[in-house]
């Protein structure tokens, strides 16, 4: 098939899926979010179901898997199938169940990264830091590009599923990321990763219709972990086989805004919340917007948060793009970001409202 008519069917297979998914769910009510409706983190009035990973997965998976069948062997897809599949299995698994333990959820990504990198070779062990004397430093001692690797993977992965909950933040987040990407995909000719980034973004835009703005049905874990694992691979590999024409600190960049909330949700639950890391809670940036910065009285009052996150999201992918080959200014760009994101948090926590959302809300 051509790359359009692989595009198309993408999008195609992940609405045919999610309608599929509303359908059952609305007949049988056997999808999640019915067994803990009300949990802390849950800003949706009535229960939602949390399986849009079917239609990514579907979306994405089964057009690759079709070019597999008919254009014939490609071992790095097949094996980037196979890690990638592990993930959403173990997202799937939780969605439907809810009852998975976070440090079981989190030995299962690092496992699958493992994984990738020394059976499927879909992870490249990172060598590329853009910076002479660490790259020699990473070369000579493997486990410190091993470990990298790893937490990039991890971090990614968990990073979308903070996100995801309001109506089209984390859908919206992973096409603008993956925009980022395709763009830099172009500039260095790679077709291979374009189609695959492509791909991944119509099969994440045949779910956006339905879950922005009427947030009819959610990411969940699988979709989110899905999305994260490919995106982080996709992240690493490229400026590894592009070395030297791309700073890795420009997809660092276009991928901040989950980056950053993850770690800094981190932080102050173990620093000012004396909590577990990874116990859930309604205090992201985005609960602070929603809860200060949009109005009690307006329908579907989940939806006017993504307009105002924008500001979060779509800056640094376009900085990202203009930079892409300095590491320097990727790395003050990445400091600026951390610097407005806690900045604008407190100033939120203090009711405040950050200058930028007062003209977006006039």
């Amino acid at each position: 098939m051509s790359v359009v008519l692989n595009v198309f069917s993408a999008f195609i297979v992940s609405v045919i899926v999610t309608i599929l998914s509303l359908m059952i769910d609305r007949r049988y009510k056997l999808l999640p979010d019915y067994k803990n409706p009300y949990a802390v983190q849950k800003m949706h009035k009535s229960p939602t179901p949390r399986v849009g990973g079917f239609s990514v997965f579907a979306g994405f998976f089964l057009v690759v898997l079709y070019n597999l069948y008919c254009c014939g062997d490609d071992k790095y897809a097949e094996t980037f199938l196979l890690s990638a599949f592990i993930v959403f299995l173990l997202g799937i698994v939780e969605d439907l169940t809810e009852s998975m333990p976070p440090l079981l959820r989190l030995f299962v990504i690092i496992g699958s990264a493992i994984l990738a990198i020394y059976e499927t070779k879909a992870l490249l062990v990172i060598t590329n830091t853009g910076f002479d004397g660490l790259n020699h430093l990473v070369i000579r001692y493997p486990f410190i590009g091993v470990s990298l690797s790893l937490f990039c993977v991890v971090g990614l992965t968990n990073a979308f599923n903070i996100i995801d909950g309001f109506n089209g933040l984390a859908a919206t987040t992973a096409m603008v990321n993956l925009m980022g990407i395709i763009s830099a995909t172009f500039f260095l000719n790679d077709c291979a990763m374009l189609e695959i980034c492509e791909l991944l973004f119509a099969a994440i835009l045949g779910f956006w219709i339905f879950n922005y703005p009427s947030g009819k049905i959610f990411l969940g874990d699988g979709g989110a972990y899905t999305i994260g694992f490919i995106i982080a691979i996709i992240s690493i590999y490229i400026p590894h086989a592009h070395k030297g024409l791309i700073s890795p600190y420009a997809f660092l960049l276009m991928a901040i805004y989950p980056v950053t909330e993850m770690g800094f949700s981190m932080y102050r639950r173990k620093i000012f919340r004396r909590s577990k890391c990874m116990r859930p809670d309604a205090m992201h940036l985005h609960h602070l917007i929603y809860f200060r910065c949009t109005p009690h009285s307006v329908e579907n009052r989940n939806a006017r948060v993504l307009p105002l996150m924008l500001f979060f999201i779509i800056p640094q992918t376009i900085l990202a793009l203009i930079f892409y080959r300095s590491t320097i200014i990727c790395l003050l760009l990445i400091l600026l970001y951390v610097i407005v994101y806690v900045f604008s948090y407190f100033s939120l926590v203090r009711f405040k409202t950050f200058g930028f959302l007062k003209i977006l809300l006039k």
